[in-house]
């Protein structure tokens, strides 16, 4: 049974193979766990609309793809993704190549579940924040 909350999912950053990957593995974690979802992947001026929309080519009928233009920084994806989310929980991932992301997020939604409001920013040096 899928779980009720809307999810929101935030993309800053899809830049390369693997990551364009386990956009598909992410995807389907998505539409196999909520009933209601949305993904927003932000991308750059300088990034192949056409391209990136033919590799990814979503399954879901729910997916934005928000251009950011020159104002592409850390802090601005991330308040440009939550102006435009509408979820009941917003999952921000920085980057998608981790392992057992799905795990990861299935923990972090439990956690959020509970009460616990988490804002977590994934890269390769700092795992886990917490505010």
């Amino acid at each position: 049974m899928k779980d009720k909350n809307y999810a929101s999912f935030i993309i800053t950053n899809i830049n390369n193979k693997e990551s364009k990957r386990n956009y598909k593995k992410l995807e389907n974690y998505i539409l196999n766990k909520f009933e209601y979802s949305e993904i927003i992947i932000l991308y750059n001026k300088n990034t192949n609309i056409e391209k990136l929309k033919n590799e990814l080519s979503p399954k879901s009928d729910n997916v934005l793809l928000l251009n950011l233009g020159e104002n592409y920084n850390e802090d601005m994806n991330i308040k440009a993704g939550l102006e435009f989310s509408k979820g009941d929980i917003i999952f921000v991932l920085k980057d998608l190549n981790l392992e057992n992301m799905e795990e990861y997020l299935d923990n972090l939604y439990e956690q959020n579940k509970r009460g616990v409001d988490l804002c977590s920013l994934i890269f390769k040096y700092n795992t886990f924040k917490d505010k």
